[in-house]
């Protein structure tokens, strides 16, 4: 018997958005995405718990990382640092989908964040004595996910 099941790489992936305007293929593109993680936890404390009582599911941050490119604006920097200039959380972005792909980068597994809004920005260090890129992380918080 044969199946067609095998692992999933994680080095082939994008990054999509939906509610954002003239996004360039830098907004889809990353070195990395960390965070994907929700728990169950106390409602007072914020640690993990056990009781269904007093619980609340609690999602951490997502973490884009990528190289800052020039020439030309992103749409996803644009709207991050609006957000956090204004202090605007609303509206937030509907969905961002993150999906893994295979060799036809066709997606095999999608998780999908809803209404996404940005809680960090940052720009990696400067160094004079290193020849690194300088780097992008966008922090994003969402309120539910799913796995398609």
């Amino acid at each position: 018997m044969t199946t067609n099941s095998y692992m999933v790489p994680a080095f082939h992936f994008r990054v999509l958005f939906a509610g954002l305007d003239d996004l360039t293929e830098q907004d889809s593109s990353f070195e990395s995405v960390t965070g994907i993680h929700g728990m169950v936890a106390d409602k007072n404390t914020g640690m993990p718990h056990q009781d269904e009582k007093n619980t609340t599911t609690v999602f951490q941050p997502v973490v884009l990382r990528r190289a800052v490119m020039l020439p030309g604006q992103s749409a996803l920097r644009e709207w991050a640092l609006t957000c956090l200039n204004g202090n605007i959380q609303d509206p937030p972005i509907r969905e961002v989908k993150i999906e893994v792909l295979n060799e036809e980068h066709s997606p095999v597994l999608v998780v999908v964040l809803k209404n996404v809004y940005v809680k960090t920005w940052a720009l990696g260090e400067l160094h004079a004595q290193k020849s690194n890129l300088l780097m992008e992380e966008i922090s994003l918080g969402y309120h539910t996910i799913e796995i398609r």
